[in-house]
């Protein structure tokens, strides 16, 4: 039987860095107080909803969380030290990577929602960049943007199923009443 966390993120190691906390993040040694605060800060961020994933200055991920993974199909600790332009080339050129370098160019959060055409499916993401890297919490809102688009048709078919009034024509306070006696005249609901 596998024991919990089993399939979590590994630890990526570089120069002048130590790996701490058992997941993605990288920090310098300091101190016992400092791990306490970064195991924290990665308890969080496994807990959240949102998938996110952090990157250094060169686009190497350092950190991918237990739900990035599961909306990028990918596990976790297979992301770790890997570029995102080797792993996502067909990524190029489309808002989400021209966000990204502009967020590291910029200094700038930049938030949007587009649809990814490789995954066929609608994000959201935030992306908070710093002189590190960047830190990008997403999520796959593609059921919120279908059940829009099928609001959208329904009430596009509903207005065009329900007469507007014309020009000049008011309605009283009986004209409802009157409506409801012809319907029933004749044998339809006047709704």
């Amino acid at each position: 039987m596998k024991a919990k966390g089993a399939n979590k993120a590994k630890k990526v190691s570089t120069a002048g860095s130590a790996p701490v906390g058992g997941k993605g993040i990288r920090r310098k040694a300091h101190s016992s107080s400092s791990n306490k605060n970064v195991i924290q800060m990665e308890e969080i961020l496994e807990r959240v909803s949102d998938g996110f994933v952090a990157f250094d200055a060169g686009m190497n991920y350092t950190y991918v969380n237990t739900r990035g993974g599961e909306i990028l199909g990918r596990k976790p600790a297979d992301l770790l030290g890997k570029n995102y332009w080797v792993e996502y080339p067909e990524a190029k050129g489309t808002l989400f990577a021209d966000a990204y370098v502009r967020a590291l160019e910029t200094q700038e959060p930049i938030m949007f929602e587009d649809y990814y055409e490789p995954f066929d499916r609608w994000f959201e993401n935030r992306i908070y960049p710093s002189k590190d890297g960047l830190a990008i919490f997403f999520s796959d809102i593609t059921d919120h943007k279908k059940a829009d688009l099928e609001l959208q048709e329904t009430q596009g078919r509903l207005a065009l199923a329900v007469p507007r009034p014309t020009a000049g024509r008011t309605r009283c306070a009986g004209s409802s009443a009157h409506g409801i006696k012809q319907a029933a005249r004749l044998g339809t609901s006047s709704r």
